[in-house]
């Protein structure tokens, strides 16, 4: 069996560490209020105004690290 491994930036990560991985990504996928389709947004940008793709729904949201 294989082991994933995953190159995030300069780091690599060995196995399947999701607190690592988490710790490395500069984003957090989430579900549009509306249709629950999924939409990637910064975690570093404070209080956001996100606008769906699919739907256009308008909802403000903090990302958490």
């Amino acid at each position: 069996m294989a082991v994933p491994s995953f190159k995030i930036g300069k780091d690599i990560v060995i196995g399947f560490d999701q607190a690592k991985i988490l710790e490395l990504v500069d984003h957090r996928l989430i579900e549009c209020e509306e249709c629950r389709a999924k939409m990637r947004v910064p975690i570093d940008k404070g209080k956001l105004k996100v606008t769906c793709p699919k739907c256009k729904h308008v909802f403000d949201m903090t990302p958490q690290k």
